[in-house]
């Protein structure tokens, strides 16, 4: 589900959601909130069986609009992402001229959403990528990453956007390593990187990548796991995505992918999300769909 003030920005959205495969429930623009407002589609959203997430872009509120709206926020069970504009002195003149809103002071703005669990994002781009991890998977994390890689390339890149975004990888236990690596094939044994990220190399088959995706999900060393599958990697198969996506599904852990987004690949793809597995064609996208989940709760 989206809300906008604008309908161009609306669309412009809708297109990027289409792109991405994150589905929408409802599209509305609101403009000068004439007859509805925020308040009023948030209520309703709220109850919507076919609604799990809710996004909005907001410009501002008209007088007590955001005490009326933080008020709605707090009997809505569903999760809540907002995508702000309005916030230099610039852009708050931009607002008042586009709707004649009140862009209001940003710092006390951001503040308070977070303050009550709203989730505010800062370009359109994390938006999507807020929206389709959290139409998946709506309970909290404390941020602690567990990254399984064919590539050590894709996986340093990975930490590195972990670090940037308050996302902690921690080094594996030597326990959980040994016990990982007696899981793997033979031809990968010997050169695997087991401290994390888990780089199972070009010579992984879609079972090391399987084994690697049991072990993290049954330890409490991580939370949530970031898989870079890569299809070029001549020991993996189509089918790796919707074995990985049981693997999610039987150890109840959260699981976000990164897979180059090709239509040869279309296969591998749809195993994750026809499993309701969030996927990103981006690293930084699967890093901040993960991120999304580390959040506080109202």
């Amino acid at each position: 589900m989206y809300f906008s003030r604008s309908g161009g920005v609306l669309v412009d959205q809708m297109v990027n959601f289409a792109g991405t495969g994150v589905g929408l429930s409802l599209g509305v623009s609101i403009g000068n909130k004439a007859l509805v407002d925020e308040v009023a589609l948030l209520e309703y959203l709220g109850e919507d069986p076919n609604t799990d997430a809710i996004a909005f872009y907001l410009e501002g509120f008209k007088k007590n609009g955001g005490r009326a709206f933080m008020e709605a926020v707090c009997h809505c069970q569903k999760p809540i992402v907002v995508l702000k504009s309005g916030k230099s002195p610039e852009g708050g003149r931009a607002v008042s001229s586009h709707t004649a809103s009140l862009a209001g002071d940003y710092k006390v703005f951001s503040q308070v959403m977070a303050q009550f669990g709203v989730i505010e994002v800062r370009t359109q781009f994390e938006l999507v990528s807020f929206c389709e991890a959290l139409s998946c998977y709506q309970d909290t994390i404390n941020g602690n990453i567990g990254i399984i890689t064919g590539s050590g390339g894709h996986g340093a890149l990975t930490v590195d956007f972990c670090a940037s975004h308050g996302l902690r990888v921690p080094v594996l236990s030597r326990e959980l390593q040994s016990a990982l690596k007696s899981r793997l094939s033979p031809s990968v044994q010997p050169i695997a990187a087991t401290g994390n990220p888990i780089d199972l190399t070009g010579s992984a088959i879609d079972d090391d990548f399987i084994a690697a995706a049991n072990c993290l999900g049954k330890s409490p060393e991580v939370d949530c796991l970031v898989l870079l599958v890569l299809p070029h990697s001549p020991g993996t198969t189509s089918d790796l995505g919707a074995r990985l996506s049981e693997v999610c599904h039987r150890e109840g852990k959260p699981m976000v992918a990164y897979v180059p987004n090709l239509e040869r690949y279309r296969m591998l793809i749809e195993g994750f999300e026809l499993n309701h597995i969030p996927v990103s064609p981006a690293i930084e996208g699967a890093v901040l769909m993960a991120g999304a989940m580390r959040r506080e709760p109202c």
